[in-house]
């Protein structure tokens, strides 16, 4: 998502520090599903649009059926 804010902008927007909204970019600290509503709210998205996207680039990334190992 390119929503245009800095981290500052988005831990202002969630009451949290910068640094722990660095922690979450880099995969050091994770979200609940409340955090990442709001995150997609910030965003300017929705939380069933974040997960369909998840959703799809997780099944492009997976091997077919009948093809692993071959």
């Amino acid at each position: 998502m390119k929503a245009g804010l800095t981290q500052s902008d988005v831990a202002e927007r969630l009451g949290v520090t910068q640094s722990h909204v660095s922690d979450v970019e880099r995969g050091s600290r994770r979200l609940d599903v409340i955090e990442l509503r709001d995150l997609a709210r910030i965003c300017g998205t929705s939380l069933p649009d974040v997960v369909a996207e998840l959703e799809s680039s997780l099944r492009k990334k997976r091997v077919p059926q009948g093809t692993k190992g071959q």
